[in-house]
């Protein structure tokens, strides 16, 4: 076998579609059966949406809601940002003007994924768990085994794999990122926790807002509650990287009860963030996406996106790669330097926006100026 996908969420669905077709021979495998829920924020950014609706989402499983953020780092330029860039002051905060907030349930974005693979005639298998990953030599193919359950749990046999290469889209627990090393590289793993409500238990004044409140000074950790479909998703992100105070598993339990104090289970994850070191160099053969490769940016939301753009540029690179007769080296580390390119692109964007966040630059100050221009201009009488 020439490819085998490991793990079928956003990034292991789009690294299917993108091999759909291509001639290469693969296999698409996760541990779970579909639908299942993972834990999540469910916003959709930009990118995200766009990838979506290019693949004809269904508009029943996408929530549309008035985006609100409450307490912004610059307090005393709300009012002016709020003019400037045709937004609704509510109190010390900023909504907007329109429905442009997008959320979506992971339990129907996954689904919807594999339900387009298979439509695709992607090859896969569920309950498919993958246990120990090894290989001879460099130059021979990786044999990939694990056991198959059935959807209770049951075990129903074993196997074995060998494919030329592997590509690990099982999130931040990843298999393949841990067996495919000599040491586990250390990675700064935020905590966030998630609690869905039904619309006859949230107590958000309004169903049609998605909130999100920045409540610790000098901390870009934020409490959120996001209008989804048939509820909220309600939750917080705490920042565990840079010098922020670390939080126990218990006080966000504990925290996020105040915050959304009737709903489902409050569930909680680690989030694997995007920092600026670059990425360690994997194995001939092993290429990581999403949050296997640590490409998570939760101080505004990137992460559905990422592993939606890593999966799908694997997949690019391996159907191109294979079809031109590269080796599997040079589809390694193209891969690899593509990803790297967008990655300190996105690094660089949330190191400038930390910086602002703590008063290290004098990006507030060149803001406020830009701003107060704006406002003067529009508002000054004309000869």
């Amino acid at each position: 076998m020439q490819v085998l996908i490991v793990g079928l969420g956003p990034a292991g669905s789009a690294c299917a579609l993108a091999l759909a077709k291509s001639g290469v021979d693969v296999l698409a495998v996760d541990r779970a059966y579909f639908p299942r829920d993972k834990i999540c924020g469910d916003a959709l950014t930009g990118e995200a949406l766009a990838y979506l609706t290019r693949h004809n989402v269904p508009s029943r499983i996408i929530q549309r809601s008035f985006g609100e953020i409450r307490k912004p780092c610059f307090q005393e330029l709300t009012p002016t940002l709020a003019e400037a860039g045709g937004q609704r002051l509510i109190g010390m905060g900023l909504r907007s003007q329109n429905a442009s907030f997008h959320t979506i349930r992971r339990i129907d974005l996954d689904n919807w994924l594999v339900e387009c693979c298979a439509k695709a005639d992607c090859p896969m298998e569920f309950g498919w768990q993958v246990q120990s990953l090894h290989r001879v030599s460099s130059s021979d193919p990786w044999t990939v085994q694990g056991t198959i359950r059935s959807q209770n749990g049951e075990l129903q046999g074993q196997f074995q794999i060998n494919a030329e290469v592997v590509v690990g889209c099982d999130g931040v627990s990843s298999v393949i990122q841990h067996l495919s090393r000599d040491q586990r590289s250390a990675r700064p793993i935020a905590l966030a926790s998630r609690r869905y409500c039904k619309n006859d238990e949230h107590q958000v004044e309004d169903e049609a807002i998605s909130l999100m409140d920045h409540q610790w000074a000098l901390n870009p950790s934020y409490a959120w509650q996001f209008s989804v479909t048939g509820g909220t998703n309600a939750g917080i992100y705490w920042c565990h990287h840079r010098n922020i105070p670390r939080i126990s598993g218990r006080d966000l339990l504990a925290l996020t009860q105040q915050h959304a104090p009737r709903g489902d289970a409050i569930k909680t994850w680690g989030i694997p963030v995007l920092t600026e070191e670059p990425l360690a160099h994997a194995p001939s053969g092993i290429l990581l996406t999403g949050d296997a490769a640590s490409l998570v940016d939760p101080l505004i939301g990137h992460g559905i996106d990422r592993a939606i753009y890593s999966g799908e540029l694997a997949g690019q690179i391996l159907a191109q790669g294979f079809q031109t007769g590269s080796n599997v080296e040079t589809i390694t580390r193209t891969y690899e330097s593509k990803l790297e390119i967008r990655r300190r692109g996105w690094q660089q964007h949330i190191q400038q926006l930390e910086n602002a966040l703590q008063g290290m630059d004098n990006t507030a100050d060149q803001l406020s100026k830009a701003l107060l221009r704006a406002v003067w201009t529009r508002s000054s009488p004309k000869p």
